[in-house]
């Protein structure tokens, strides 16, 4: 019914290389309360054939019939260790680095603020597992959605400053068009050169934040690129 509401649009699936060839990391920006994820992989999967495992912040899958429900959606606890396991599985992974920050963002924070902070997590297992990156994005549900208070709940989850938008969700003749974007994909297999040329060594761990660094914030100037670009065909 959600999907009926919203009508989602897409652009870009012919940037997005073949995953039979390619192990592929889909980087996004998170919308309030995570909304569009459900529509993203459904997209995917119906368009492309592209099963997404999305990973999950851990809290999800301590909370019961919470993790039931990530699990049908194909989501796994976004460990490192779960992340490096899927995509040399050869699985396609969905990776929100704003995570909870942007899933709960409260009323000061401009929409489709990407909340990335210096995280480089995703970028340091892309190098070093030498996976493609397709920088994603979507825009459309936070325009539709009004934040009516702000609670914090850093006492509960021990998350600084952390708060709960409570939402005024619209009618249905209230709702609006979600978009979606992929962008040009970014291979990490140079930098993954790079890398390897120093393994073993006391530079290793400094060459893999440098590099992480570099391809965490070119995606994500991909990443604000196509809000742009997506907010302007709103």
């Amino acid at each position: 019914p959600y999907k009926w509401l919203v009508s989602p649009q897409f652009f870009g699936f012919d940037r997005i290389p073949d995953a039979k060839k390619h192990r592929l990391l889909f980087v996004s920006n998170h919308s309030l309360w995570g909304l569009e994820m459900p529509l993203l992989i459904e997209g995917l999967y119906r368009e492309k054939n592209i099963f997404l495992r999305g990973l999950g912040a851990h809290f999800h899958f301590y909370l019961p019939g919470h993790k039931q429900i990530f699990e049908m959606m194909g989501a796994v606890d976004g460990t490192r260790p779960n992340t490096r396991l899927m995509l040399q599985k050869g699985f396609s992974v969905l990776v929100y680095p704003g995570g909870t920050r942007e899933v709960l963002k409260n009323s000061k924070v401009q929409k489709y603020e990407l909340m990335w902070g210096n995280r480089v997590g995703f970028a340091k297992i892309a190098v070093e597992e030498g996976v493609t990156i397709v920088p994603t994005c979507s825009v459309g549900t936070e325009d539709m959605l009004e934040i009516l208070k702000d609670v914090l709940i850093d006492w509960l989850i021990g998350k600084s400053s952390l708060t709960v938008p409570i939402i005024k969700y619209p009618t249905p003749a209230e709702t609006e068009r979600v978009y979606f974007w992929f962008g040009d994909p970014v291979s990490t297999a140079e930098e993954k050169k790079q890398l390897d040329a120093v393994a073993g060594t006391d530079a290793y761990d400094g060459k893999l934040q440098e590099l992480a660094e570099q391809v965490r914030d070119k995606t994500k100037a991909a990443i604000e690129a196509g809000i742009k670009e997506l907010q302007q065909r709103q």
